[in-house]
């Protein structure tokens, strides 16, 4: 899976201003608890777990029990709309080279089953 996360940074966040080197990213979330709206402000791998976590029980709860998802994750920050478009590009481009992959393995087992008769 890929995707693009944006994370709105306010500067004026004493949080934003003490993590700004680091790349544990603190990203501001929210979350409803008795009807009071509390913020709670995670690193980027905190939120990446969550969402792995929460997705695999969703995924499980679905049927399909062996689904697992890769270890880790890898980050970019993207600073520029050029760099922006490179990564959509390469998103939207990605599973198609992934299927056409597929195909030319499976093409290539094909051929070599065919051979050994």
């Amino acid at each position: 899976m890929h995707g693009i996360l944006v994370i709105n940074n306010n500067d004026d966040d004493d949080a934003s201003r003490h993590h700004r080197r680091d790349r544990s990213r603190p990203v501001p979330t929210t979350c409803v608890d008795d009807k009071m709206i509390i913020q709670k402000i995670k690193s980027l791998s905190e939120l990446m777990g969550a969402f792995k976590t929460t997705s695999s029980k969703i995924i499980h709860q679905n049927g399909l029990e062996n689904f697992v998802w890769q270890r880790s994750f890898y980050d970019h920050i993207i600073r520029n709309e050029i760099s922006l478009n490179r990564i959509r590009k390469y998103i939207r481009n990605n599973s198609v080279k992934w299927k056409l992959t597929r195909l030319r393995q499976g093409y290539g087992e094909a051929r070599k089953r065919s051979k050994s008769y």
